[in-house]
């Protein structure tokens, strides 16, 4: 600490208001710095000119994804019947009491020999 004091302390040829003098406009130039809104600076116009590129932005991709409007189709086809174990209020009370497969699907049988398309060249007939 007194290391510091040291470092901060005026030589004996400096007057104390000279100290004064050159550390009041310095504070005064950083609380106005501080206190100065930021059009002065130049960064209101900046963030207005970013936000209007978003606000584009968003509109573009809300517009790219909209859902077009709903469309009634006005056919004569009998309603879709529910595939065979299901009714139309769920599982038909038979697949309800029998319990679920726990054993895992049997995956599918490995292809044999390869697997690349065959390439028939022109005029050269069936490639090896």
């Amino acid at each position: 600490m007194t290391h510091l004091m040291s470092a901060l302390a005026l030589p004996d040829w400096m007057p104390w208001w000279l100290a004064l003098a050159i550390l009041v406009p310095a504070l005064i130039w950083l609380l106005a710095f501080l206190a100065s809104p930021f059009a002065v600076i130049g960064l209101k116009s900046r963030l207005e000119a970013i936000e209007a590129r978003l606000d584009a932005l968003e509109d573009a991709v809300a517009s790219r994804y909209a859902m077009p409007p709903a469309v009634e189709i006005d056919d004569d086809r009998p309603p879709l019947r529910p595939p065979p174990g299901l009714s139309a209020k769920g599982l038909s009370p038979a697949a309800a009491r029998e319990p679920p497969s726990r054993e895992p699907p049997e995956p599918p049988a490995a292809p044999r020999g390869r697997q690349e398309p065959r390439v028939v060249w022109p005029g050269r007939g069936a490639a090896c």
